[in-house]
């Protein structure tokens, strides 16, 4: 799959190889003949002109052949460009229907890599899948199933890096490494590009399974294992990276992960606020994106030094397989692992319409069973939006018509994946794609009760997130609780609390979020949070807490693995928009792009983990310590040392919500909070209620200490809200202390309204926490 890449990379490798480092001799004018004659009948096969591009194919490869029969051996050049010639071939007549002929010239080529490239090459595992597409658009799914069986497990190998970083690179030296496997970096950037020019397999063997043996269990399986090793790829390895360094490496892998620190730290300090004030200098302009260049391309450097420290370090991978994740589910659970893919088409003549609109799936296992089940949710489309509209339901205090839009939803969603849960309560849930800014709790089932009623529900990155699980580490402080920031310090205590008084995101009524400087918007207290810090410290006397004008950005960054993290302030989500050419296209369009503004829009555009965070005191002085101006972005908070950390809670609105790339999770601070070390977060979906909230944690941890899981705890008191068993705190005159987001501060607030209680979600580890 994904083809053009693959041969655009080969080329490039060809060329520098045959053009650059020899002259025109003689013997090798037939190499550059085939390879023109390649060109010329890959351009005709784009046109649709089959016939004429397969004669021009054939009669390329009939002059490499004739030339090679005086050869003494084949070299690296003579290989690359019979595979080039061969392939090509192979998908001329796949797309005549001459399969018989298809499959020979695919089997030649598979035979000729596998002898010269060696047979653990992304090359390798192309031809295998390409191989396996022409036997399933022959209707012959058996040997394709075997085939893609085989290309993926050389996929696996290459991801898990399962050689030594030395013995990766002599392999790919020896057995004629091109751009394409040089490609596979083991920085984030480098991973995700991998993963893209793999998506296309992703889908076919998914579709193999669903579309063409949904019946056979071995299908089913290498499924269900092909999501377990592609999605949420980066996150998982990213984080064992950074995890290996922060427990077995020295002073200078402890310097390393510093420096990192540094540059996530100005890369934040450039898309908050560049601090050169406006201006429509070009140079000026150019400075800053150039400033940007260089942190991204240190970055790059830094992740892969990383990495391959890592992998220096690590002494065990555990292999991501079936049974290596099924064994992990616990006896009286299931996973339903959601996931997005494109229907693949085989008998398509072109890659361009071999693939259809996506769609969501679930898979459901449980321990014990030879093979998952699956169902099909329906278009990607049509879920993301009905996912919006029953937010927006939820998030509306004085709504009344969100049963209706939960109801519907789950009869899309949920009731066919209960059809396949039987008589199982215990759900860990993996979503996909928009799915994973989706309380799932606060769904309504057939009967009109909601999930959390009788469901527990955990959230995972993906089913392959349990066996990272299982590494627990000691924490090495006290809990430390941050709350009640003095956003201004020259308020000198926290201003005054009347009058309507939320916990508020950044306003997203600009046209452009990603170019708002977030130092400059006016922060409203959070009275609330100052009672969540008491009631915390009452609760663990031995907690480190910071309050008012201490709690500062730079007190954050210190922190050394704490046993809990609780953390009450504003959270920010910038809208996502990172399509680079509208930003131009704004800028252009009135938005100078000399000034801070599109500086910031630019950096983000390219960052997801810049467009959420934290604000903390001294926002409004942009000094929130050395160095720092109060604004911690999910990049930054991904550098923090949370190895053994038991449970982050971000008190905060909008924590949860995510930049989304399907297949890879969510980028945030529930992923940077991952990358930290930290075992669970529990973050919230919309904008909450700061009274209401208080109440929510504090109830929280009292489950905690009891020894309560982390998952049934929150569940148990979303529950009392929701029974009424809980009610708003009140003063001595019989007001809140504080109102919610409605304009009438005089109404009545009702916590059983799943806006109270359903905001939060928890993810990561389900069990209490010692463990059990």
């Amino acid at each position: 799959m994904n083809q053009w890449l693959a041969t655009i990379l080969i080329i490039g490798s060809l060329l520098s190889g045959l053009f650059l480092t020899v002259s025109a001799q003689d013997a090798q004018i037939p190499q550059i003949e085939a390879v023109r004659l390649w060109g010329q009948a890959e351009r005709l096969y784009a046109a649709g002109r089959y016939d004429e591009a397969l004669s021009l194919a054939a009669q390329g490869l009939a002059i490499l052949d004739k030339h090679l029969s005086r050869e003494q051996s084949l070299r690296r050049d003579d290989v690359y460009v019979s595979s080039l010639l061969l392939n090509t071939l192979g998908k001329l007549y796949r797309a005549k229907d001459d399969y018989e002929r298809a499959i020979s010239t695919y089997q030649r080529l598979l035979t000729l890599r596998e002898k010269y490239l060696g047979a653990d090459l992304p090359f390798i595992a192309m031809t295998l899948h390409d191989l396996a597409a022409v036997y399933e658009a022959k209707g012959d799914y058996a040997p394709a199933l075997d085939l893609r069986v085989r290309g993926n497990d050389i996929r696996e190998q290459i991801l898990s890096m399962s050689l030594s970083p030395k013995q990766f690179a002599n392999s790919l030296d020896a057995k004629g490494a091109s751009p394409l496997e040089s490609a596979i970096e083991t920085s984030e950037a480098g991973v995700q590009v991998y993963l893209l020019t793999i998506a296309g397999e992703t889908d076919a063997t998914i579709s193999l399974h669903v579309l063409h043996a949904p019946q056979n269990k071995q299908a089913a399986r290498l499924a269900m294992t092909t999501v377990f090793q592609r999605k949420g790829r980066m996150l998982d390895t990213k984080a064992e990276q950074f995890g290996v360094l922060r427990r077995y490496g020295n002073a200078e892998d402890q310097k390393l992960l510093e420096e990192l620190n540094k540059l996530y730290a100005r890369e934040a300090a450039l898309s908050n606020s560049s601090g050169k004030g406006e201006t429509n200098d070009i140079q000026e302009y150019s400075r800053r994106i150039g400033e940007e260049g260089v942190i991204t391309s240190l970055l790059m450097s830094y992740e892969s030094a990383i990495s391959m420290r890592s992998l220096l370090l690590q002494t065990h991978a555990s292999p991501i397989t079936f049974n290596a994740v099924q064994q992990l589910i616990p006896s009286d659970a299931a996973l339903v692992e959601m996931f997005s893919y494109r229907p693949f088409d085989a008998k398509a003549k072109t890659e361009a319409t071999a693939f259809g609109p996506p769609r969501y799936l679930a898979y459901v296992l449980r321990r014990g069973e030879d093979s998952p089940q699956y169902v099909e949710l329906g278009d990607v489309a049509s879920l993301d939006e009905m996912a919006g509209r029953l937010r927006d339901a939820l998030r509306d205090p004085q709504g009344t018509h969100y049963k209706e839009s939960a109801r519907a939803f789950d009869e899309r969603v949920m009731q066919p994946v209960r059809k396949l849960l039987g008589t199982t309560r215990r759900v860990l849930l993996s979503p996909d794609g928009a799915l994973n800014l989706v309380p799932f709790a606060a769904l309504v089932d057939e009967s009109g009760k909601y999930l959390v009623e009788n469901y527990s529900i955990s959230y995972l990155t993906s089913g392959r997130e349990l066996l990272r699980l299982q590494s627990r580490d000691e924490s090495r402080e006290p809990p430390m609780v941050i709350a009640d920031p003095l956003f201004d310090l020259s308020a000198g205590k926290r201003p005054s609390t009347s009058g309507k008084q939320t916990k508020q995101s950044v306003d997203q009524s600009s046209s452009n979020p990603l170019a708002k400087d977030l130092t400059a918007v006016n922060y409203k207290a959070l009275p609330g949070t100052a009672a969540e810090a008491v009631a915390l410290g009452q609760l663990f006397p031995n907690a480190t807490v910071f309050t008012q004008e201490r709690a500062t950005e730079a007190a954050l960054k210190k922190v050394n693995r704490p046993r809990l993290l609780h953390i009450a302030t504003h959270g920010f989500f910038l809208a996502d928009q990172t399509d680079y050419e509208a930003a131009k296209q704004r800028g252009s369009a009135g938005l100078n792009w000399g000034n801070e503004a599109f500086t910031r829009e630019t950096i983000r555009a390219t960052q997801p983990l810049l467009r959420s965070g934290l604000i903390l005191a001294g926002v409004k002085q942009k000094a929130s310590g050395t160095d720092e101006d109060g604004v911690l972005t999910a990049l930054e908070a991904a550098g923090l040392n949370l190895i053994g950390t038991k449970l982050v809670v971000l008190s905060a609105c909008e924590t949860g919500l995510v930049t989304l790339q399907v297949g890879q999770g969510v980028y945030g601070l529930r992923r940077a909070l991952v990358l930290a070390g930290s075992e669970t977060q529990v973050m919230s979906l919309w904008k909450i209620s700061d009274a209401g909230t208080r109440d929510l944690m504090v109830a929280y941890y009292k489950r905690l200490e009891a020894g309560e899981g982390r998952t049934e705890a929150l569940r148990q008191v979303q529950l009392e809200m929701l029974r009424g068993q809980s009610s708003p705190a009140v003063t001595k005159g019989g007001k809140r202390e504080t109102t919610d987001t409605s304009d009438d501060a005089s109404a009545p607030r009702d916590y059983r309204h799943p806006y109270y209680w359903a905001a939060f979600i928890p993810s990561g580890d389900w069990r209490s926490l010692d463990g059990k």
